[in-house]
């Protein structure tokens, strides 16, 4: 009876353990390559707070570095925060090999982040070195007193992470 439970219990939180990208494969035709990039990343991750999606982006690869700050449409924090702060979902919210425009990071900035470090891509879902993350890691909400929830709003804090990003290619 306790194996049936174990298997159960397996077979229950699957689809929430490969969804936080641990065996998630790249889409058909489509290969997960080098080089890799460091990211640490900083996110009000409420959908109407007073910071309400505002983020911070900072990049490195030896000894360059790059960085941007945007925020990330309503549509998107409708999708991606529907929990607040959780540092538990961070995986599932951004670690799933999905290109970094998905969750919110504005195309017209990939070029200024990844040139600085000698790398060229793609800046819509599809095409040659798409950014994704790949990995993430040390995940925590720190409290902002400063920052009123909005109506709906749960789980207050700034959630920050450290990341890894690899690159999208088509396979030949």
């Amino acid at each position: 009876m306790k194996r049936l439970a174990t298997v159960l219990a397996v077979l229950t939180t699957w689809p929430l353990l490969t969804a936080g990208g641990g065996v998630n494969p790249p889409p058909p035709g489509f290969k997960i390559t080098g080089p890799a990039v460091s990211a640490t990343i900083v996110v009000d991750p409420h959908i109407a707070s007073d910071n309400a999606g505002q983020t911070s982006i900072r990049l490195s690869k030896g000894v360059a570095s790059s960085g941007a700050a945007f925020t990330i449409d309503p549509s998107t924090r409708a999708v991606l925060f529907t929990f607040g702060c959780v540092p538990e979902r961070t995986a599932i919210r951004f670690g799933s090999s999905q290109p970094l425009v998905q969750w919110g990071l504005p195309a017209a900035l990939l070029p200024s982040l990844f040139t600085p470090l000698g790398i060229t891509v793609s800046t819509g879902v599809t095409g040659d070195n798409v950014p994704v993350i790949t990995d993430v890691d040390s995940a925590v909400c720190t409290a902002d007193p400063t920052n009123t929830l909005g109506s709906g709003d749960v789980a207050p804090g700034t959630l920050s992470f450290t990341a890894v990003i690899q690159f999208l290619v088509p396979q030949h």
